[in-house]
């Protein structure tokens, strides 16, 4: 609430008492989430790293099928998406390969590139499945993890009346060092200041949190533009559906970022104004 608000000292103060561990063992931060138990997180496998868990798990009365909203699979035809990857998206993200110099934990979690029919695409699998389970796309709802805190924190302390680059820096470096590396080529800790710095905060909240509807509430919040990339849909950017004109920008300020009133709300209370625009 506190870093929407742009109380910057608030959501520094409270991000890191969250973070706290309660008695008996008090003041040891919170994981972030490790990396060796990242892909589980989203198999619904460990608890690591999560705050605020709304469980469905009780596949006789819950069963909500929270990944469907991306996608589902066809027998014999593959994933059919809803709403792929964005190709500028896949490219900000390390090798899925845990070999790699640049290996990056989430490319694991997150995505996946497969055919739908003979096109490939990159998939969204965040939420497709629970760790031997037979539901596709039950998984318990991540309502708010420590990683979302760390960056609030970060991002806080980069932008209060008193900042505090250090332990911005500190905080970022912490999740960073959790999804980038392995164990034979860790993660280099960075060295960003200033202007740098705070960009490195939102890239990287860009990431942790995609496909978690975080991102248009972080644009608004910050006074952005949406800016659509000038990629299609397929795997390798190309497909020929990629947005043009007008489709492609809203621009910062847009009476499109705050949704209409239903009529039908309207028509039960005459009093309410629709929102400017509509």
């Amino acid at each position: 609430m506190h870093i929407h608000k742009g109380d910057y000292a608030k959501a520094a103060q409270y991000g890191e008492e969250c973070l706290m561990t309660p008695p008996p063992v008090p003041n040891i931060p919170l994981t972030v989430g490790l990396r060796s138990n990242f892909v589980n997180i989203w198999r619904d496998a460990t608890d690591d790293g999560e705050l605020f868990t709304i469980l469905n798990a009780n596949l006789d009365s819950d069963n909500v099928t929270v990944g469907v909203a991306y996608n589902q699979t066809s027998p014999g035809v593959g994933i059919r998406s809803e709403y792929n990857v964005n190709y500028d998206l896949f490219l900000k993200y390390g090798s899925a390969d845990p070999n790699a110099a640049n290996y990056d934990v989430r490319n694991t979690a997150y995505l996946l590139t497969s055919n739908f029919g003979s096109t490939p695409y990159n998939h969204v699998i965040k939420h497709r499945s629970r760790a031997s389970s037979t539901a596709a796309q039950v998984v318990d709802v991540k309502f708010l993890r420590t990683a979302e805190v760390y960056l609030n924190v970060a991002e806080a302390y980069m932008k209060s009346t008193a900042p505090n680059p250090a332990k911005a820096l500190q905080y970022l470096n912490t999740l960073r060092a959790q999804r980038y590396g392995t164990a034979t080529s860790p993660y280099v800790p960075g060295t960003e200041t200033g202007t740098a710095l705070l960009d490195a905060i939102y890239h990287e909240r860009r990431l942790e949190l995609a496909f978690e509807n975080d991102r248009f509430w972080t644009i608004k919040r910050l006074g952005q533009s949406v800016v659509r990339s000038d990629y299609g849909s397929a795997a390798n950017g190309g497909g020929g559906d990629a947005p043009t004109g007008a489709l492609k920008t809203l621009p910062a300020g847009n009476f499109r970022f705050v949704l209409p009133i239903p009529q039908d709300a309207i028509n039960l209370n005459p009093n309410l104004v629709q929102n400017p625009g509509y």
